[in-house]
């Protein structure tokens, strides 16, 4: 059964996203692994990995460290300084 939370972001969804296909009637906040939780935090077993974009699961704890370590660093690149 959809919430009323959840109805309300699927009607934003269908008002101003894209109408290309029909997508399933949950709205999704978080994920770890092969699991996500939609916005009234129900589990899911995440069996379409955004088909295979998300092969290496949710909030991979290696990947997370390597982008943290990542984002910590100056973003811009000059041949003026060195770093």
């Amino acid at each position: 059964m959809t919430s009323s939370n959840q109805r309300s972001l699927i009607e934003i969804e269908s008002n101003f996203g894209p109408d290309n296909y029909k997508p399933l009637p949950v709205v999704l906040s978080k994920g770890e692994g092969v699991w996500v939780w939609d916005v009234d935090n129900k589990k899911y077993l995440d069996m379409m990995s955004a088909y295979s974009a998300v092969s290496h699961g949710h909030s991979h704890p290696e990947l997370l460290k390597v982008l943290q370590g990542k984002i910590s660093t100056p973003s811009l690149d000059l041949k003026s300084l060195l770093h």
